[in-house]
């Protein structure tokens, strides 16, 4: 559930703005939930919330770009009561827009016959934090997604849920997944969709060393590490791998850089982007050789790069490579489903990494603590960041944008 706060009086407050996926049981992504919160701490009252509910949507439409923020998924708004029940035309297209009621919303008369008008018009409706209770069965018949919170209850519980909104036609999204054995048991519930970080947890199977496939990859990995490859050793290492090589090139010539001339070789690519973004595109794309998970997974690893990079700027002696390596690394359990301490004994990077990735330590430790806390909504902890509210926001959205164009 997004939080909203804003402040009553003064000039509008800087937003901050992220997004949940919301998956399949195939682990595709079906959808997005927006998560905002306004960056000065406050108690939100009924004003606020709607205030910063219209400051989201000027966001994301005027300034960002839904297309930017989601691409051709569904975005789900969090809505007050008030914009619920306005009876005057709803200032967002229905097309991939749902809105979210959430559990703190007065249900009555009114705002059923205004979700009954919005459902008309072609909105997707969705129940957040859903509980059975015969106050909100009326608008059980008017709901496409009814999502309930499934970390505080028994099985036994969510069973006896999911039976009762099974009588209505609405799919039933699984809140708070935040494993993969949760996700399991959410399947085997009959949950249609499922929300939560369990993609970036690793699957732990049962073996005592890597394949020697994904070990070959990985010190790949390493090498692209040393500062001592220079532009000839990495090209011979890139034309090693002839699907490598053309996946990059395939990569660089497209609407990313805006190239005017064609790049036909590894060396000219390396002349023209630079010896770090050429090392940056190769380690996305081994990386992405690596794994059969959903490609989310790669997208989550790709933003927390870029926004590690991005914001890196803003710290003294941060390298903006290493900042990238560090946010793209992060999630490289999961791509494996091993445990971290185990790939990374395998493959020998620099202590500062190591200590980022293991411990949370060090610069790049707390940089990537920072961007994970953005991605997940803890604003609290954002708000008590060095960096300013503009530049966290701005990066994340360039971030996005970037993980978008470099993976299409």
């Amino acid at each position: 559930m997004a939080e909203t706060s804003a402040a009553s009086k003064g000039p509008a407050p800087q937003l901050f703005i992220a997004r949940q996926p919301i998956f399949d049981q195939k682990q595709r992504v079906y959808g997005y939930e927006i998560l905002f919160r306004d960056s000065r701490r406050n108690i939100a009252s009924v004003f606020d919330g709607d205030r910063a509910t219209s400051q989201v949507i000027t966001d994301t439409f005027l300034e960002i770009g839904l297309d930017k923020l989601v691409g051709s998924k569904y975005a789900f708004f969090n809505l007050t009561r008030n914009f619920l029940i306005n009876d005057t035309d709803f200032p967002l297209s229905s097309a991939h827009v749902g809105l979210e009621i959430l559990e703190t919303v007065e249900v009555d008369d009114k705002l059923v016959k205004s979700v009954e008008r919005l459902v008309d018009q072609g909105f997707k409706i969705a129940l957040d934090d859903f509980e059975y209770r015969e106050e909100v069965v009326p608008l059980l018949p008017l709901a496409h997604l009814v999502k309930i919170d499934i970390l505080d209850r028994s099985r036994e519980q969510l069973a006896e849920e999911v039976s009762k909104v099974r009588q209505y036609p609405a799919r039933l999204v699984a809140e708070r997944v935040e494993t993969q054995e949760a996700f399991d048991m959410a399947v085997e519930l009959g949950f249609d969709y499922f929300q939560g970080y369990f993609l970036c947890e690793p699957e732990l199977l049962e073996r005592k060393r890597l394949p020697d496939n994904k070990l070959s990859i990985l010190r790949v990995l390493a090498k692209l590490q040393d500062p001592d490859v220079g532009p000839k050793e990495l090209e011979a290492i890139i034309k090693q791998d002839v699907a490598l090589s053309y996946k990059l090139l395939r990569c660089v010539n497209s609407a990313y850089y805006g190239v005017s001339l064609e790049i036909k070789s590894i060396q000219h690519a390396i002349v023209y982007l630079g010896l770090p973004a050429v090392r940056n595109w190769v380690r996305l794309l081994v990386l992405a050789g690596l794994t059969d998970r959903p490609p989310e997974l790669i997208t989550i690893a790709l933003t927390r790069g870029k926004m590690c990079e991005i914001l890196s700027e803003h710290a003294p002696n941060l390298s903006r490579e290493v900042a990238f390596t560090v946010g793209l690394f992060s999630v490289l359990d999961a791509l494996l489903n091993a445990p971290l301490e185990t790939i990374l004994d395998s493959v020998p990077l620099s202590e500062e990494i190591d200590r980022a990735l293991l411990q949370g330590k060090g610069p790049y430790g707390v940089l990537l603590g920072f961007v994970k806390d953005y991605e997940q909504g803890n604003w609290d902890n954002i708000e008590d960041g060095p960096y300013p509210a503009e530049a966290v926001k701005q990066a994340y959205i360039d971030a996005l944008d970037a993980a978008g164009n470099m993976i299409t």
